[in-house]
């Protein structure tokens, strides 16, 4: 009974409104009509005739028209109220279980889309339809939410773990004062922990001292600026405790903003063994030079009294090796203290073209190697003559020492682009691509069976420093020639350069 009903009833909300507005009229008509026959009965049927219902009225008796109007009244009024009910019936349930899922929603219940039933006006499903889509959306970006808040949940745990436990200290600083900082921080710098958070960096550190790389005291200021610039290599020391070494960094969280970031390693046994290496080998090599130059000297007096060829040519071997260790010594001397030994003494225009070939005259004696030179005339840089000599010479003999005797040696300078280029070149086996950089650090050599026992690999590691210092570059490749390697030394600030 009740599906028929819904069949006849019209499907879209607004036709049943329209209905229930037309029974409304039908029964407003009918009253309408039953007052004007009352009105006959109580014989005022003249004014009725007036506006026309005299034909309506006529033949009709008392009883049969009260009956019928109330028939139709009672109709009207019950069809009018029933679609009305069913109307608000349909309302009600809609937003009744729209708010039931509502509210389960924001208790964390899993959404169950609400159904739409055919019998529902199509407004009304539409609505459903609308409902069901936003809750679903909502409760899939709501799942996103929680797995991203789950994620920097972990992400935060696993970032407190390792920030407390990170060897490198960390402080944050907004506007001057401290609000993060983690155990390393506080060890590096010896700060306390009490009242620390939220403390002025400069209170904190009022009882710490600090000293640069050349042990010269320095104030917080100073360590800020430096560090800000570049990693810096500070001494923090306090009355309690004896200088730890750190490398200090500082960065700005945005330009002219509040947020600043200090970060520490400590690198104290590494700066202890590197001082303690650098004072034994200082303090060996020194030692050696003593020995030497009194064998040397005995050498020079018994060779102005031989006689004998084979004696002669003894002593001479003799004296040849004293130089050979005499050169190591001075090498080793020269590392300890290569910052300061090998930098430019002074910045004096240099003629590398003269400088060249002086230092290939030199080398061709003994005669081993067939030693070329060339350079353009004018090629003059800015420098320390004593020093470009000695990285120039260091590269020859390194040329020398790893290709076979009697091969050829070449030493050329090139001006191009506002540099100066001195290409060294040789037909030795050459160095492999991986190794190219290597060469270049202390103690480090490619041993093989000819040079073996040759050197304790400092040449080419006092060669570059000396051309860094100068502001330049020294770098290794492959030869031009089959095999071989080409060292080129490239130099900047030339003055009078001809191509």
């Amino acid at each position: 009974m009740r599906s028929i009903y819904y069949r006849l009833l019209p499907k879209s909300l607004a036709s049943r409104l329209t209905l229930s507005v037309l029974v409304t009229v039908l029964a407003i008509l009918v009253i309408t009509v039953g007052a004007y026959r009352v009105a006959a009965l109580l014989h005022l049927t003249p004014s009725l005739k007036l506006l026309g219902y005299g034909p309506l009225l006529a033949g009709t008796s008392e009883l049969a028209f009260l009956f019928t109007l109330f028939v139709t009244v009672s109709l009207s009024t019950i069809a009018g109220l029933f679609i009305a009910k069913e109307i608000g019936r349909s309302i009600a349930a809609v937003s009744g279980k729209m708010r039931e899922q509502a509210a389960s929603a924001s208790s964390g219940i899993s959404f169950t889309p609400l159904p739409a039933s055919e019998h529902l006006p199509f407004e009304l499903r539409e609505i459903v339809g609308a409902f069901n889509l936003m809750m679903s959306s909502i409760e899939s970006r709501d799942r996103r939410l929680n797995d991203a808040l789950l994620q920097a949940t972990e992400a935060k745990a696993a970032l407190e773990k390792a920030f407390a436990h990170s060897l490198d200290g960390t402080i944050l600083l907004h506007e001057g004062r401290i609000r993060l900082v983690n155990p390393s921080a506080i060890a590096h710098f010896a700060l306390s922990t009490k009242d620390l958070l939220g403390s002025n960096l400069r209170d904190a550190l009022t009882h710490a001292s600090f000293t640069n790389e050349h042990q010269q005291p320095i104030s917080l200021d100073d360590m800020f600026s430096g560090a800000t610039k570049t990693e810096s290599l500070i001494g923090v020391s306090t009355p309690e405790r004896s200088i730890r070494w750190l490398k200090v960094t500082a960065l700005e969280g945005e330009p002219g903003g509040d947020l600043f970031f200090l970060g520490s390693h400590d690198v104290t046994e590494s700066h202890r063994l590197a001082s303690l290496r650098s004072k034994t080998i200082s303090i060996v090599s020194h030692d050696m030079k003593a020995p030497l130059t009194t064998i040397a000297g005995y050498l020079d007096i018994l060779s102005k009294e031989c006689t004998s060829s084979n004696s002669i040519k003894a002593i001479e071997s003799s004296k040849n090796s004293i130089s050979v260790m005499t050169r190591l010594a001075e090498d080793i001397l020269s590392t300890t203290l290569v910052k300061d030994t090998l930098a430019p003494a002074e910045m004096l225009p240099v003629d590398l073209s003269l400088l060249l070939k002086d230092v290939c005259l030199s080398l061709n004696h003994p005669p081993s190697h067939a030693i070329t030179c060339e350079a353009p005339p004018g090629a003059v840089v800015l420098g320390d003559s004593l020093r470009l000599r000695q990285a120039i010479t260091n590269l020859i003999i390194n040329a020398k020492k790893y290709s076979p005797e009697g091969s050829l040696v070449t030493a050329t300078a090139t001006c191009a682009d506002g540099m100066l280029h001195v290409d060294v070149e040789d037909e030795g086996p050459g160095v492999p691509e991986e190794d190219r950089d290597v060469i270049f650090q202390r103690f480090i050599r490619l041993v093989d069976g000819d040079t073996a026992g040759q050197g304790i690999g400092l040449g080419l590691y006092i060669a570059r420093t000396i051309i860094e210092a100068h502001g330049g570059t020294l770098i290794a490749s492959a030869g031009s020639r089959a095999g071989g390697s080409l060292f080129r030394i490239s130099l900047p600030e030339v003055l009078g350069c001809q191509d």
